[in-house]
């Protein structure tokens, strides 16, 4: 389990074998979410890179960078991940589109 304690800025892991609490990240980051493997913890920086870290290690890798996107839309910006862990966003560009999905069965 992981959690967000003490600010934006204190992000703490819990070791159920161990049943403690150890701090995983002290920077300010945005939408954290876990892999679907476990292994890591996705966030975006407040600079529009998306990183991961690796929960056993700490080690941080750079994934992508969004930083010449204008992200956001009618509902707030958002980030989240696809079933093979890419980066998913939402994205302002400023004017309403509606798109039709025609489903074939």
């Amino acid at each position: 389990m992981a959690a967000v304690t003490g600010g934006p800025k204190h992000h703490v892991i819990y070791d159920a074998t161990k049943q403690t609490w150890r701090e995983l990240l002290d920077t300010k980051v945005a939408f954290p979410r876990w892999s679907h493997d476990d292994k890591y913890i996705y966030f975006d920086t407040l600079n529009g890179i998306v990183c991961r870290v690796d929960v056993h290690n700490r080690k941080i890798e750079r994934i992508a960078s969004l930083e010449n996107l204008r992200m956001g839309g009618p509902l707030g910006a958002w980030s989240g991940l696809t079933p093979d862990d890419s980066p998913l966003i939402t994205r302002n560009i400023s004017t309403p589109e509606i798109y039709a999905l025609d489903w074939t069965y």
